[in-house]
């Protein structure tokens, strides 16, 4: 049975309420208001993939819990930084389109295809392919569901060693600690990813460019931990 809005926006309330996290500080991570973060907990506020990977780094837990598709190790709570966050959430909406749009090139789909299966209307379907809108989780598994890419492999690879959480800290007293890591053990984690991989070849230079500045700019920052 596909995965619902529903119960990925339960399972939000349920591991930020196991955790003793504020409404208001998940506002907070998010930049949103508070109201608009309750509005996420009671489905009415859409949420993108990527403000839902950084929900997971704030809770630590790897943002497979959010689907039921298993338990891994915590995450790495400074992509939160403010300076990151932006860069972090454009980057994977880019990737996110690009594994959407690798896809329907397999499978030889327009966007009419996918406006008749999903009822999601041409003119916003359009808007995300554009880039213009970021996609919504619950258009986002539609989506997926459609062209055979299970909302699980849409999920960021692993960049960066696994990080401690401080579930009672503030955001600003954070000095989370990294182990080192070697190429090595980052390209050995590829496989589980590989739409993803695909789909980053695919991105214009540029994209790819800041990609791996990114990850340079991180590897260098574990190296000097």
């Amino acid at each position: 049975m596909p995965t619902t809005i529903e119960q990925i926006t339960k399972r939000i309330k349920q591991i930020r309420k196991s955790k003793r996290i504020k409404i208001h500080d998940c506002a907070s991570i998010l930049g949103f208001p508070k109201e608009t973060y309750l509005g996420i907990e009671e489905g009415i506020t859409p949420i993108t993939l990527p403000e839902l990977e950084l929900l997971a780094i704030y809770f630590g837990v790897d943002p497979s819990v959010f689907f039921d598709f298993g338990h891994l190790d915590i995450l790495y709570p400074t992509l939160l930084n403010d300076d990151i966050r932006s860069k972090f959430i454009i980057l994977r909406e880019k990737m996110i389109r690009a594994a959407l749009a690798e896809a329907r090139k397999k499978k030889n789909l327009t966007l009419e295809d996918i406006q008749k299966e999903t009822d999601i209307p041409f003119a916003i379907l359009q808007e995300y392919d554009n880039g213009n809108f970021p996609i919504p989780l619950n258009d986002l598994i539609k989506i997926g569901d459609y062209v055979n890419i299970p909302i699980n492999m849409l999920l960021y690879p692993d960049w960066a060693q696994s990080a401690p959480h401080h579930e009672n800290q503030n955001l600003g007293d954070w000095h989370p600690e990294f182990n080192k890591i070697t190429t090595q053990e980052v390209l050995s984690d590829n496989e589980p990813y590989e739409n993803l991989i695909n789909a980053l070849k695919k991105l214009p230079n540029e994209d790819q460019a800041q990609i791996a500045k990114f990850l340079f700019e991180k590897l260098k920052s574990l190296k000097s931990n």
